[in-house]
């Protein structure tokens, strides 16, 4: 099985890298002959507050239809039976290309990995975008994570993540940010990280899921797309240091003042937003009459999951606040002795 998944390595990495091609986002718009010719392309708006809105995007009124409601949860399997990579980290390389940051994984084993409708895929690399690419009825985020997973057959599936900018910085996030490469000729940097469905996904595993393609040429078709409906958190310092950082690339193939941003701040976004850094998004395509799927997790289950979370926290206070009780105590009855030693001296010494 591993000899047939490195067989498939340079297939998955093709066309999940964004470094592949010469290619810009100033084209964007007329990538035709690789990916406007195309049907079914992405990213899509998605109208996320109702399961029956007809959305309009560029211009195409879009019959959307939600229907079909998915009951399975997502399926992602980060160790083996054994635990075997339970709480490690695997050997990865930070590379920086002409369009984004990717993180490449380099243990191609048979983890980690999605079971998506009786067929597996396996985590390739991730990457970045911002804003996001994706949008929420029409909102978008800060940022948007493709994470891109391939079958043995190198077909393609993607998990993306939404960030907006909160409080607090992404502790994922923060174990390697600022130690990937100045420039594309640098070379990748050899670095060890955490498997992130666990490390960096959204508690809340609600997800909506469709078919599509990849965003950058070619644009390959028939890309599954599992969209988390709940955003995670990383703090403006974060976000500026990745702008500025794929900004300051020489010859860097990104473009400023979008046409479909308008030239101003993406809606939706909750950060400061410095409008001369470039962006990597590609404009919105129509969806059509592509049917998006939501999977809604139990609020039971989240529920559950925070009840022991938050039970946890409970208990680690109590045993705190118990040992400190016990060090004043033990403290207290130290000095207690202490004294009692020293009048007996006294007293001894008065008698003598």
């Amino acid at each position: 099985m591993r000899g047939s998944l490195q067989s498939a390595v340079a297939l998955a990495l093709a066309i999940g890298s964004h470094a592949g091609g010469v290619w810009n986002y100033n084209g964007a718009v007329e990538w035709n002959g690789t990916c406007n010719d195309l049907v079914d392309q992405s990213p899509v708006n998605i109208p996320f507050a109702s399961l029956e809105v007809a959305e309009a995007i560029n211009g195409q009124r879009d019959s959307v239809d939600l229907t079909t409601i998915r009951t399975e949860p997502l399926q992602l399997f980060s160790q083996s039976a054994d635990g075997i990579f339970l709480g490690s980290r695997s050997p990865v390389l930070l590379a920086a290309n002409l369009h984004t940051w990717e993180v490449e994984w380099t243990v191609h084993t048979d983890l980690p990995k999605i079971t998506w409708q009786d067929r597996e895929y396996y985590l390739k690399q991730f990457h970045y975008h911002s804003p996001s690419e994706h949008t929420f009825d029409g909102k978008y985020f800060d940022m948007e994570v493709h994470h891109v997973h391939t079958d043995l057959a190198g077909n393609a599936l993607v998990i993306a993540v939404m960030v907006n900018v909160g409080a607090k910085e992404n502790k994922y996030m923060k174990g390697f940010w600022d130690k990937f490469p100045f420039s594309d000729v640098s070379g990748p940097v050899t670095s060890r990280l955490r498997v992130p469905y666990d490390a960096f996904f959204p508690a809340n595993r609600t997800y909506m899921d469709y078919q599509g393609s990849l965003t950058t040429p070619p644009c390959t078709n028939s890309t599954i797309w599992v969209v988390m409906s709940v955003p995670v958190e990383m703090s403006q310092a974060q976000l500026t240091a990745y702008r500025l950082a794929i900004t300051s690339i020489p010859n860097n193939q990104l473009i400023k003042n979008a046409s479909w941003l308008n030239g101003t701040r993406p809606h939706g976004t909750t950060g400061l937003w410095d409008v001369t850094l470039g962006v990597n998004n590609r404009p919105l395509q129509p969806l059509g009459a592509r049917r998006i799927h939501i999977y809604r997790q139990p609020v039971g289950m989240f529920a559950k999951a925070a009840l022991i979370v938050g039970c946890m926290a409970i208990a680690a206070m109590l045993l705190a606040g118990l040992w400190v009780c016990f060090d004043k105590k033990m403290s207290h009855e130290k000095a207690t002795r202490a004294g009692k030693k020293t009048r007996a001296v006294k007293k001894t010494r008065a008698v003598s």
